[in-house]
């Protein structure tokens, strides 16, 4: 009896996602909007305070700089209309310029310990500063921490403050903390 109850139990879940996952691939598509993203962010190239204390494996094996570039390009896609990389901007771009200040990330996962990446920005335009910001972000993994490695839960600050600038560009106030600050 039990047998036969258990089976039935797994016949109803996966009808119920089978019928789920039809009604999503017959459905029309949504009505694609019109982005009203305007003007251009330049992201400067980002770099390591000489004082972050970032351990060399760090800088060799996880890529944060490129990775914290492209977090804060794709969580901005929708805020702007361009959006460059590198040390040049057009004059009348938004200049962003970001520094990981800080940086705990013993080697051996989430067993060595929670990871952190704290990070300063400013902004500005037409070469006059707008505004700053100082963020942290601080993970042991999440749920799956065990199974990751250090440059894995570093990437998740990252990925984190990525959209915390986002937000923070959308309202730049000058001297704003960030994140876990």
């Amino acid at each position: 009896m039990l047998k036969k109850s258990v089976i039935a139990l797994v016949l109803i879940t996966l009808a119920g996602c089978a019928s789920h996952s039809t009604k999503e691939s017959t459905s029309s598509p949504e009505p694609q909007t019109k982005s009203i993203a305007t003007g251009t962010l330049a992201i400067q190239d980002i770099v390591f305070n000489d004082d972050a204390g970032v351990p060399e494996a760090v800088k060799k094996e996880c890529n944060l700089l490129k990775e914290l570039s492209e977090h804060i390009k794709t969580a901005n896609a929708s805020q702007y209309a361009t959006i460059l990389e590198g040390s040049s901007a057009p004059a009348n771009a938004d200049v962003l310029k970001v520094e990981i200040i800080n940086l705990v990330g013993p080697g051996g996962g989430a067993w060595s310990g929670g990871k952190s990446v704290m990070i300063k920005g400013s902004l500005s335009r037409q070469g006059k500063h707008i505004s700053s910001f100082k963020a942290l972000r601080v993970s042991g993994g999440g749920v799956w921490g065990g199974y990751m490695g250090t440059c894995a839960i570093l990437g998740r600050c990252v990925t984190t403050l990525g959209e915390d600038i986002a937000g923070w560009l959308k309202n730049p106030v000058d001297g704003a903390k960030l994140g876990d600050l």
